[in-house]
């Protein structure tokens, strides 16, 4: 099922105004003001390598398999 989007404007400008916001939802990119998204990414590589964003459950597995067999350990 589609999702829409529907307002009532009264005016030629409320309609420009509207419809400037709704085709800022059309843009793909994100933001990262702070600058953390590279330091993020380089210890998401060192940790798990070869997986991607895609893959974020199978990161979370392998977190809790490798805490599991460190505790198992005796560590």
């Amino acid at each position: 099922m589609a999702s829409t989007f529907t307002w009532l404007d009264y005016s030629e400008h409320e309609r420009r105004k509207m419809l400037d916001v709704i085709g800022l939802f059309g843009k793909k990119t994100t933001r990262d003001e702070l600058g953390l998204g590279s330091l993020r990414d380089t210890f998401a590589d060192l940790l798990f390598p070869g997986t991607s964003t895609i893959q974020t459950a199978a990161r979370y597995v392998l977190f809790v398999l490798r805490g599991g067999m460190h505790h198992a350990a005796g560590g």
